[in-house]
């Protein structure tokens, strides 16, 4: 047994709630205490694990939905283990979860969280093919993110550190609190803010499935939310000024995308003054319009659309 919390976050999805906590149950390892935090669901969302409830699984439910980050901060403060986690009621662990994520806990005890690779699978829980970052199969390798501005490296390059399967070490979330205003885009600028109390860890190994469907919080991104999490990552200090300087022509990559998408979704609109307000953004590049230009022309994706 390891003394985590292993949390479950919970909101309308009675679906796939079972799944994501006979996952918890059926670990090799097995964690302290398995709690659902729910968040103001229908009554059939706790009908759905009943039977589950019965096997030590513990249900803190609030009778409102309210702002997911409340359920974290109150997690962190009242968690009585080492460490907690919070897992998403459409995820599932793979049975080896625990055991490999403590493996590696234990060997670096400064780590304030540790995420991993996951595989993707449909709505119906079949793996797709995929999985979140590539690796090579069978071959571990642990990145750490011990400043802000290496971990907004990551999200730059079209990437992210999973939050569903974070392990966060209670000493240092205990009181911490989560940055408010980034809506969907909050889970990038926490796990920002965090790996500089320690680092963040990424395990490229994919021990939980991460389920794909219309459904999904991370579907889509609202346009003001993606354009202040830009300006975050534009303001973090990084360790080196190559770093630096690597992290804003990533940004300014991604921003010249979003604007190509939209300029010409606008284009047979007639949306002209629009247009113009598009390419006078100071962050917009010639060179990397042509580029994303020529990638949407000749039908190849690129990296950012």
């Amino acid at each position: 047994m390891v003394d985590i919390t292993l949390g479950i976050l919970s909101y309308n999805r009675p679906q796939f709630l079972y799944e994501a906590v006979e996952s918890a149950l059926n670990q090799s390892v097995l964690p302290e205490q398995i709690i659902i935090y729910d968040n103001g669901s229908r009554p059939d969302t706790k009908d759905a694990v009943k039977e589950l409830l019965t096997k030590g699984v513990k249900w803190k439910g609030v009778e409102q939905n309210i702002n997911p980050k409340y359920i974290l901060e109150k997690g962190f403060s009242e968690c009585d283990t080492e460490y907690i986690m919070f897992l998403h009621d459409d995820d599932r662990l793979h049975s080896n979860f625990l055991e490999k994520q403590f493996a590696i806990l234990d060997k670096y005890p400064g780590l304030a969280a540790l995420s991993c690779n996951g595989k993707l699978i449909d709505n119906a829980g079949t793996e797709i093919g995929s999985t979140i970052s590539s690796y090579k199969r069978k071959e571990f390798t642990l990145q750490i993110y011990e400043h802000p501005g290496q971990a907004a490296l990551r999200y730059a390059s079209n990437s992210c550190i999973p939050l569903s399967p974070t392990i966060y070490r209670k000493r240092v979330v205990q009181d911490f609190k989560i940055t408010e205003g980034y809506g969907k885009c909050g889970d990038a600028v926490f796990l920002c803010d965090l790996a500089a109390y320690g680092g963040v860890g990424y395990t490229t190994l994919p021990l939980y499935d991460c389920r794909i469907h219309l459904n999904q919080d991370s579907n889509s991104f609202p346009l003001d939310q993606v354009q202040k999490l830009e300006n975050y990552f534009f303001a973090l200090p990084i360790v080196s000024r190559a770093d630096k300087a690597l992290l804003d022509r990533l940004l300014i990559q991604r921003h010249t995308a979003r604007n190509t998408k939209r300029a010409l979704k606008l284009l047979p609109k007639g949306h002209f003054h629009e247009l113009v307000d598009l390419f006078l953004d100071p962050r917009f590049k010639v060179s990397a319009f042509i580029k994303e230009l020529a990638c949407r022309i000749f039908f190849y994706k690129s990296e950012y659309q």
